[in-house]
């Protein structure tokens, strides 16, 4: 038991400690705070990689599709029929690799290019020996002929705009590009 001597000694020692216990957590509230800033950051940064990474896959996927000219595609038969358009059938094949859904199961998740998104999507082919202008009319898919595929404009947004800055979007724009190897049994059309 305390004497009368210590009793004013243990009341200052457990104010000291109160005091103590509100400044540790206005401390931790320090340290944390820009802790999840830079974790939101961090998850916004490896947000765009992914979807850049999964947009330039997709536009490769359609390509190296289309290059091969094999109709009805064997391994996916239902995102290609045998009506459909070569530029169609591109276009389907770069959805299907950016994980978008059309009534068929499809790798990627996110679904980045689905609904409006699909718009983004063009076909171009071009002629090696003319100027560089695209090609509008004629045979298309010759053998020789070069064909573009791109997703263009692509709106990204970041994953946490209300809480750390102002809402923003970034366009991203991802193509590629080969050489066509053979003459296709598909109708060239599209936009």
């Amino acid at each position: 038991m305390m004497s009368h001597a210590e009793l004013p000694n243990h009341r200052l020692s457990e104010r000291r400690r109160r005091r103590r216990r509100g400044q540790e957590l206005i401390e931790f509230c320090f340290c944390v705070t820009p802790l999840f800033a830079m974790l939101f950051v961090y998850m916004d940064i490896a947000w765009a990689v992914y979807v850049k990474a999964t947009l330039e896959q997709a536009v490769r996927v359609g390509v190296r599709y289309g290059i091969t000219n094999v109709v009805p595609d064997p391994n996916r038969p239902e995102l290609c029929s045998a009506g459909s358009s070569l530029t169609d059938c591109v276009k389907m094949h770069v959805q299907w690799g950016a994980g978008s859904p059309g009534g068929t199961t499809f790798p990627l998740s996110g679904g980045l290019l689905g609904g409006s998104n699909g718009s983004l999507i063009s076909v171009t082919y071009y002629q090696p020996t003319t100027t560089g202008l695209p090609l509008a009319t004629g045979t298309l898919d010759l053998s020789g002929n070069v064909m573009v595929v791109a997703v263009t404009n692509y709106p990204m947004t970041t994953l946490f705009p209300p809480y750390i800055a102002p809402p923003s979007t970034t366009n991203i724009t991802v193509n590629s590009a080969d050489t066509l190897s053979g003459v296709s049994t598909l109708p060239v059309g599209g936009p």
